[in-house]
C-alpha cells in the first residue's frame, strides 16, 4: 500500500503575497466610516511614532472680473494638521498544518477572515472615538415620530450652519438602535412619502433631508444608563492616515511582505516563520495608521440614550 506524504511544493505554496492581496480585498468591504473620512495614504515607508503633517486648505473668495483688469489674487490661509502614526494594530495565529492551510483556499481565507475583521474593527473603534473631539453635541430625541424627524432636521441644519460645502455627502454613523428608530418613521420609510421601497424590502435608510445613514454595532455608549455616540459628519472632519510598514526582517527564517491596495490605497504587512516549538507556521498581519479630528465643526456627536 503506497503512502503519501506532504512534499516541499506542497509546504512552499505559501505565497505571501495572494494571503495579503486576499486579506486586503476583505479588509475593504468590513471598513464602513473608514471609507467615508478623509484618507492620508502614501507609499512612503514609516514607523510608529512617526508624524505625518497634512494640510487644511483656506478658504477661497469668488470676485468679479472688471475689463482691463488683472484677476485678484488670493493667498488663504492655508494651515497643516500634524496627525502622529500611533496606531499599530495586529492579529497573529499559528497554523499548526501549514501544508494543508497553504494548499486549501477555504481553509486560507477563514484564516483570514477572522484576523480581518478584528482590523477593521479597531480601525473604525479609532475613528469612532473622535466623538470627544466634535465641534458640538446633541440629545437626539426620539420619543415620538414627530421629535425623530425634528432631530434629523436639527443635523441638516448643523451642516448648513458650519457650512460644510454644498456637494460634500452629510453621513451619520449610526447604531442599531438608532437605526431601528428611523426606520420606524413613517417618513423614512413609507413608499409614498419616502419615494422608494428600499427601506422596507432591504432593512436600509437612504437620504433623509440630505443626510445618509449607515449602520455600525461599533458606536460607543459611556455612562450608567448607557449613552450611544452615533457621528454625523462630513469627508473633512477626521482624517485616517496610514503608511506602509518596513519589511527590513527578512533572514533569520523571516519573510515581510507589504501590499498596497490600489482601490482604498491600504497597507497591509504580512510577517511569517516557522516556529519549531509549534510545529507551524506563525502569521502576523498588521497595520500603522493614525487618526485625527481636523474639522471639528463639521462633526457633530449625536447622542442617544
Amino acid at each position: 500500500m503506497a503512502y503519501s506524504s506532504i512534499n516541499t511544493s506542497k509546504v512552499d505554496s505559501f505565497i505571501p503575497e495572494v494571503w495579503l492581496n486576499e486579506a486586503i480585498t476583505a479588509l475593504r468591504g468590513y471598513l464602513n466610516l473608514a471609507k467615508t473620512v478623509r484618507r492620508d495614504m502614501d507609499s512612503a515607508v514609516a514607523k510608529f511614532g512617526d508624524v505625518i503633517h497634512i494640510p487644511k486648505t483656506g478658504t477661497l473668495q469668488v470676485n468679479n472680473k472688471v475689463t482691463n483688469t488683472e484677476v485678484t489674487r488670493q493667498a488663504p490661509a492655508d494651515d497643516e494638521v500634524s496627525v502622529t502614526l500611533n496606531k499599530h494594530k495586529e492579529v497573529t495565529f499559528l497554523i499548526e498544518d501549514p501544508a494543508r492551510a497553504m494548499a486549501n483556499q477555504d481553509i486560507r481565507q477563514l484564516y483570514i477572515k477572522d484576523a480581518v475583521i478584528a482590523l477593521a474593527e479597531a480601525v473604525e473603534t479609532d475613528l469612532v472615538s473622535e466623538y470627544a473631539n466634535a465641534g458640538d453635541d446633541y440629545d437626539f430625541d426620539d420619543s415620538t415620530e414627530a421629535k425623530v424627524v425634528n432631530s434629523m432636521l436639527y443635523i441638516r441644519k448643523f451642516f448648513v450652519d458650519a457650512k460644510a460645502p454644498k456637494l460634500a455627502p452629510k453621513l451619520l454613523y449610526a447604531s442599531p438602535t438608532l437605526i431601528n428608530t428611523l426606520l420606524s418613521v413613517n417618513k423614512f420609510t413609507k413608499a409614498n412619502e419616502y419615494g422608494s421601497r428600499s427601506p422596507l424590502v432591504d432593512g436600509a435608510l437612504g437620504d433623509m433631508f440630505g443626510i445618509q445613514a449607515f449602520e455600525s454595532q461599533l458606536v460607543p455608549a459611556t455612562g450608567s444608563p448607557a449613552t450611544e455616540h452615533n457621528l454625523a459628519y462630513t469627508e473633512d472632519a477626521i482624517a485616517l492616515v496610514m503608511r506602509p510598514l518596513p519589511t527590513d526582517g527578512n533572514g533569520e527564517g523571516v519573510t515581510q511582505t507589504v501590499v498596497t491596495d490600489p482601490e482604498s490605497q491600504i497597507s497591509m504587512r504580512l510577517t511569517s516563520s516557522y516556529d519549531a516549538n509549534a510545529l507551524g507556521r506563525q502569521v502576523t498581519l498588521d497595520i500603522l495608521y493614525g487618526v485625527k479630528t481636523i474639522r471639528p465643526e463639521f462633526l457633530l456627536d449625536v447622542k442617544l440614550d
